[in-house]
């Protein structure tokens, strides 16, 4: 899978970029949170340092700490050397996603004209930023998302490699991978481009700090900027490999995760207006079809066990939704994964 990978992000073409009529310099901010992985963010730092940025784009990096005790000493300083590019190092001593990405937005807001997200376990393809910005200027869309592929740090069981349950490619996990421009129905912060004067400060779209060690507030303020008229949509080329440590690959973490993902939905159709016992109802249903989807798919191909858990995966959001009625969540943030 890995070697895959790399020959994917290897033969991408290079990205070409249509600046604005009036000439003037696109101004990017690269936002990382980072907690607990000093060695995923050197290796993120290393990969931004060989990002083939277009003419006309000047990027400048923000790490935002989001380790109330601080990162260790002298890790700023290496993240800089090893990235080349203009770095400002930012402190939120708040634990929790949605602080640390706020504060992403409030200084991007200031300073760029676009923000791109990117996580510390995570290292972009050359041509990430200038893909995204391609399809960015080229449809006007308020955001763009692009895929994120695994490379597993350990070699991965069967069921996981088959199912492709740790792959997002912004069609969700039993959709299929929109086109460059084409609307994108899953969209998340690990690599994701937004225009600036849309997020942050006082009047912009912002994480829902309820949500800071439970996750699931990426797919909230993306719902709220659809729902307010705003375009989100898919570039194909804007890889960005996500390293799977050992932690989860078990079939454990993953219905953990997909019950979070229940009880995010859930929590996006309540701020909608959607009441409990509706969305308690639906969990049910979809409990069910799972259920009897993941049967029929184990009996059909009972050597292929990822197709069964693909369906197991409507059950276990179904489970979320049902969680979310009762008052149950799940912190996912509060555990850091890798190193």
């Amino acid at each position: 899978m890995d070697a895959a990978l790399d020959a994917a992000v290897a033969v991408q073409p290079e990205t070409a970029v249509t600046l604005p009529a009036s000439g003037g310099r696109v101004r990017v901010c690269v936002c990382v949170a980072t907690c607990g992985r000093p060695q995923g963010l050197l290796a993120l730092m290393a990969g931004l340092a060989g990002l083939r940025i277009p003419a006309g784009v000047a990027v400048e990096v923000a790490v935002v700490d989001n380790d109330p005790a601080g990162s260790p000493p002298g890790l700023a300083e290496e993240a800089r050397a090893r990235c080349g590019l203009p770095l400002v190092w930012l402190a939120e001593p708040r634990r929790g996603i949605s602080f640390a990405r706020n504060a992403g937005l409030d200084h991007a807001r200031r300073h760029a004209d676009f923000i791109a997200f990117i996580d510390d376990d995570e290292t972009p393809s050359p041509d990430w930023l200038a893909a995204l910005l391609r399809v960015a200027l080229a449809t006007g869309a308020a955001a763009v998302v692009g895929p994120v592929l695994p490379r597993f740090a350990v070699p991965a069981p069967a069921w996981a490699v088959d199912g492709g349950f740790y792959a997002c490619l912004g069609g969700g996990l039993n959709g299929t991978e929109p086109g460059d421009g084409e609307p994108a129905r899953l969209c998340i912060s690990g690599n994701v481009l937004v225009r600036t004067p849309l997020v942050g400060g006082p009047d912009g779209f912002r994480f829902d700090e309820a949500l800071a060690l439970t996750g699931g507030e990426d797919t909230l303020l993306f719902a709220q900027m659809r729902a307010a008229g705003h375009s989100i949509v898919y570039a194909r080329l804007a890889i960005v490999p996500e390293t799977v440590p050992e932690s989860r690959l078990r079939l454990a973490w993953l219905l953990r995760r997909w019950y979070r993902t229940g009880n995010t939905d859930a929590f996006v159709r309540a701020k909608a207006g959607s009441g409990r016992a509706r969305l308690a109802a639906e969990g049910v249903a979809r409990m069910a079809a799972g259920a009897a989807l993941a049967a029929a798919a184990a009996l059909a191909a009972p050597r292929r066990p990822g197709r069964a858990l693909a369906r197991v995966y409507t059950a276990a959001r179904g489970a979320g939704m049902i969680g979310f009625a009762f008052g149950r969540s799940v912190e996912e943030y509060r555990r850091i994964h890798g190193s």
